[in-house]
């Protein structure tokens, strides 16, 4: 994984994965640089942005938390729906 993460193009679904494993094992800065990088690899997935506030939360860090929520929450909404659009694929698969 950290191999993946490391060689252009990056991916930000790596970067997110990777994140969360670090998170999962203590290894706060190191997750908290992965979904950094998730984010700027893809500045409109809310779902990065979100554990990414988590994160920053869990840590303290209630002002980056909020700016992280907030640019979440402000993201154009037909992204959001494209976003649900593949949740409910996933959910409903086509036979």
């Amino acid at each position: 994984m950290e191999k993946l993460a490391a060689n252009p193009p990056s991916d930000p679904l790596v970067h997110r994965d990777l994140g969360l494993i670090y998170a999962d094992a203590g290894r706060t800065q190191d997750a908290l640089r992965e979904l950094n990088a998730a984010v700027e690899s893809d500045p409109g997935d809310t779902e990065s942005r979100r554990l990414l506030a988590r994160l920053y939360r869990s840590s303290g860090k209630s002002h980056e938390a909020d700016a992280e929520e907030d640019k979440a929450n402000r993201l154009p909404p037909q992204t959001l729906l494209a976003i649900q659009e593949m949740i409910d694929s996933i959910d409903n698969p086509v036979p």
